[in-house]
């Protein structure tokens, strides 16, 4: 993550946690800045009205083909409102999962936790979701949407 320091977000020190809060609020500085005017108000509207997904149970995660571009699908599960929601990344660059050894359960049993959205350039974005469990996954994509 390029704002976030994700050992200052797990850690229970009080030092830690305050240097964790400025780095949120740099990083909410940059959204509002940045990413804001880069995304459909119909995504930044979903994107909060949902907590930005944060504590939502990820059920599935899909990489697709639709015969023109690569696709990506995350599925998530707000269990407190039974309701669920995909994230669909368009034009897919790249997509990585990692997973924390300690931690290896199946997809559903983890939540979306923090995550950073990311300009590249003027038409690819980044998006990087860090799990409590420890594991993690980023993609490079142009277009995003909820459904």
């Amino acid at each position: 993550m390029r704002f976030i320091n994700i050992e200052h977000y797990m850690c229970n020190d009080k030092h830690f946690l305050d240097m964790c809060e400025k780095e949120i609020e740099q990083y909410n500085r940059y959204f509002d800045e940045v990413i804001r005017k880069s995304f459909s108000n119909q995504f930044i509207s979903s994107y909060f009205s949902c907590g930005g997904f944060h504590d939502w149970i990820l059920q599935s995660v899909q990489m697709c083909f639709d015969g023109e571009r690569n696709i990506g699908l995350v599925t998530l599960c707000d269990v407190f409102n039974q309701q669920s929601k995909t994230i669909k990344y368009m034009n897919v660059q790249s997509f990585r999962w990692d997973f924390n050894e300690d931690h290896f359960y199946d997809v559903n049993h983890d939540e979306f936790g923090i995550d950073e959205f990311f300009k590249l350039s003027d038409k690819l974005f980044s998006h990087e979701v860090y799990c409590p469990s420890g594991s993690n996954y980023y993609v490079e994509f142009q277009k995003i949407s909820i459904e």
